[in-house]
């Protein structure tokens, strides 16, 4: 569905196992938008991500439920979270062929 590409492809976030128990949280690496935010309501747990872009560096936040795990991944950069807020700021700079 066209809700399920914009999730995957413009907001970054897609199940690694069934249910979201284990998730991803990739933002794109493009120019456009600047800013995105969402909640992915799941029932009783919502999982809540987002990410800012400004000239020289992105800002991404990501709410991971009790009982889910998320796997964050920007470039070359990537993390594993447990429950909990957690936030990043990763600098920007020109990627090859961008």
């Amino acid at each position: 569905s066209v809700g399920a590409w914009l999730v995957r492809w413009l907001v970054g976030l897609r199940p690694l196992t069934p249910g979201f128990r284990t998730f991803a949280f990739e933002p794109p690496d493009l120019p456009d938008p600047t800013n995105v935010s969402y909640t992915l309501d799941l029932g009783s747990k919502q999982i809540v991500v987002a990410w800012q872009r400004s000239e020289n560096k992105l800002t991404c936040s990501c709410s991971v439920p009790d009982g889910l795990q998320a796997k964050f991944r920007f470039r070359e950069e990537t993390k594993e979270c447990g429950p909990g807020s957690h936030r990043w700021e990763l600098p920007l700079t020109p990627t090859p062929n961008k």
